[in-house]
């Protein structure tokens, strides 16, 4: 197995330190991942004497009623309900950090309410905004996997609710439920595919691009009256940290999309008025 430091060099450009520990963690999944079910295993192999129903889904979509990174959407009713038995429920007041970058972590989450934001930062003081991830969404899988130091540093925005789930259990479920291992091997799949995206966007496109995507990729649903409302719950601030600009850079950028009609410029928030447009403006720079 390849032995990596802090980012390798490719073509002049640093792979984020959470890529290469996604590809790892990856690497060490895939090399215990349990057999699938159509291998010729005995029905005896299995509790009750049968296999534990599985989902299968490639096409690389979210489940309907699932966010993008809920493990859940790939656990069969059997995993779901030993996940809610094995973890333990842990509210953490707005502002407040669930996990701080570089420390030791024994545990992944899943959110129930409210939201978290990941950032990442360095020692000179500069910061960058990872994600904002809505309920479903898990974190904190990878340390709890391969007992690495946190890659980032998880942070409450508003109050919120989560199942915590210890190595320990994790590994239980895994013996006891492919399905398990199977969700977790996906949803860092997903997680891989997202960071290659957001490498190749902020190596190669234009920064209109690079705020374009970004937005299409954090707007959350929300209904307001009879209508419902696609809204980004990020400053323009926070955008800036996420696509590695300056906060005037992106306004001039948000300014000319809402001169377009795809947004409108809110305080702390955007609302997105055309989304097909909007992914049509990325292909357009």
């Amino acid at each position: 197995m390849l032995a990596f430091n802090d980012a390798i060099d490719v073509s002049g450009c640093r792979v984020p330190d959470q890529l290469i520990a996604n590809v790892e963690t990856l690497m060490k999944l895939q090399s215990h991942r349990a057999e699938p079910l159509s291998r010729g295993m005995p029905a005896a192999s299995f509790p009750g004497g049968k296999p534990e129903s599985t989902v299968s889904d490639r096409s690389g979509e979210s489940r309907a009623g699932y966010s993008p990174f809920d493990i859940f959407q790939w656990l069969s009713p059997e995993a779901q309900e030993a996940f809610i038995r094995a973890s333990r429920r842990r509210h953490f007041p707005d502002g407040c950090r669930v996990y701080t970058q570089s420390e030791p972590g024994d545990e992944m989450y899943r959110i129930l309410s409210g939201s978290v934001r990941m950032s990442v930062s360095r020692d000179d003081g500069r910061e960058a905004l990872h994600s904002l991830l809505e309920p479903g969404s898990c974190f904190g899988i990878c340390s709890m996997l391969d007992g690495a130091p946190r890659h980032h540093t998880t942070t409450a925005d508003g109050n919120i609710e989560v199942q915590m789930l210890r190595h320990d259990a994790c590994q239980r479920l895994r013996s006891e439920h492919p399905s398990f291992c199977e969700g977790l091997v996906r949803h860092m799949a997903r997680h891989t595919r997202l960071l290659c995206e957001y490498f190749a966007s902020s190596t190669l496109d234009e920064l209109p691009c690079r705020v374009a995507l970004r937005l299409l990729k954090t707007y959350t649903k929300v209904i307001k009256g009879n209508q419902i409302c696609l809204v980004v719950p990020l400053s323009q601030s926070e955008i800036a940290c996420m696509v590695g600009a300056s906060r005037q850079a992106v306004n001039k950028v948000l300014q000319r999309f809402r001169d377009d009609g795809l947004i409108s410029i809110e305080y702390g928030s955007l609302h997105v008025h055309d989304i097909d447009r909007l992914r049509s403006a990325i292909s357009a720079f």
